[in-house]
């Protein structure tokens, strides 16, 4: 068994890297020390957005606007689209509210960014349903408190620190993904999926990869279990991965093992996708990009 080397761990030096992984740049990264050895992607990914699935519509719109959000379409009497920047979350209604109440679960959470963790707690506190795990944690990047909305689901409200001169602007930071084994996650982010790592210095407990589209994401290795697959039916949020060829990269994919929960591919609101899951039960939705999908 190999042994990795001790590494300092500056929380500073942390903080600057997780920073410049959701900015997508701004610091040399780390290199993969097995990097050369991963495998080719099966067709090339991007993330593109969020699909966050609840069974309040119209609440959820609301709480995003907190965020600095605006509603850019609504496909479908069950969908909408929001939209801050580049940043792009798709909310699709479900019939069930997500009943787990274990942090420990393996679960994909987004991080938002806020100029003041104590007024947005009170903020949310004010409105029904929304309940805190914990008023305020502190990290290398900042402050945050975590809050489960009336669906279930679970968010990161972000206090950067330091804060920049400019002052900050309420949206997405990053992506979480929490999990119970990271070689396993690393191997399927890596490998099986194609996404480069940003930087291995932290790692474990913490895993950046590179931002690729407009989705930056990180492994955390600080769950327990594996998440109970609830998908359609069960509220939870979905990291969405854009394809220039939805059937090629299907195929690509179920060569390397991956279990698809839609085969064959499905027509959305959003256009032609198809979910599967990592191998902790998070889900993950191939969507393929508009000019494709419209030649169909």
């Amino acid at each position: 068994m190999t042994t990795k080397p001790s590494i300092p761990r500056s929380r500073r030096a942390l903080a600057a890297t997780l920073l410049a992984a959701a900015l997508g740049g701004g610091l040399a990264p780390v290199p993969s020390a097995t990097a050369a050895d991963a495998p080719p992607a099966p067709s090339p990914l991007e993330g593109s957005g969020l699909e966050v699935r609840l069974v309040d519509l119209d609440g959820a719109i609301d709480f995003f606007k907190l965020y600095g959000f605006e509603v850019a379409g609504r496909p479908a009497a069950d969908a909408a689209t929001v939209r801050n920047g580049a940043s792009v979350i798709d909310l699709v209604k479900v019939p069930r509210r997500l009943e787990i109440d274990d942090q420990t679960v393996s679960n994909i959470h987004i991080n938002l960014r806020v100029e003041d963790l104590a007024a947005a707690t009170a903020e949310l506190k004010a409105r029904k349903g929304y309940r805190f795990v914990d008023l305020k944690r502190t990290s290398p990047v900042g402050s945050y408190a975590i809050v489960r909305d009336p669906s279930g689901n679970i968010f990161h409200l972000m206090e950067p620190s330091p804060k920049p001169a400019e002052g900050i602007k309420r949206g997405i930071f990053n992506v979480g993904i929490s999990l119970p084994d990271m070689a396993r996650a690393r191997a399927f982010y890596r490998d099986t999926l194609g996404f480069e790592i940003f930087s291995e210095e932290y790692y474990p407990p913490d895993l950046p990869f590179k931002r690729k589209g407009t989705l930056p994401f990180v492994l955390h290795d600080n769950a327990r279990t594996p998440a109970a697959v609830g998908y359609p039916n069960l509220s939870e949020s979905i990291i969405v991965l854009r394809t220039p060829d939805l059937a090629k990269t299907m195929a690509g994919l179920k060569a390397r093992g991956v279990r698809f929960l839609d085969d064959p591919a499905r027509r959305t609101p959003f256009g032609r996708a198809a979910a599967f899951t990592d191998p902790f039960g998070n889900v993950l939705e191939l969507r393929e990009a508009a000019a494709a999908a419209a030649s169909r």
